[in-house]
């Protein structure tokens, strides 16, 4: 398994901070079962393919986040560029 590629981002110091999960399927249910916060405070958003392009597909990535606006708000092109070599 490739090493995780890790991002942050901080949107606003005046706002809670929000939780969102990028990765492998495999990773993503062993780090559900070992993260708190994962477990509290996000759900299993399903990305359309029309919503962000090139991304790679539930196959190969499992997104959770509190909310799906954060997903979509975070992965510009640019991002999606990143990302996408690290996953394939």
């Amino acid at each position: 398994m490739k090493k995780p590629l890790q991002r942050h981002a901080v949107l606003s110091l005046h706002n809670a901070p929000q939780v969102l999960f990028i990765g492998q399927p495999r990773f993503a249910k062993e780090r559900l079962g070992a993260e708190k916060d994962l477990e509290l405070f996000t759900r299993k958003v399903e990305v359309p393919k029309d919503r962000v392009a090139g991304w790679p597909g539930p196959k190969a990535l499992t997104v959770l986040a509190e909310h799906s606006s954060l997903l979509y708000d975070l992965m510009t092109d640019a991002m999606v560029s990143q990302v996408r070599p690290v996953f394939q």
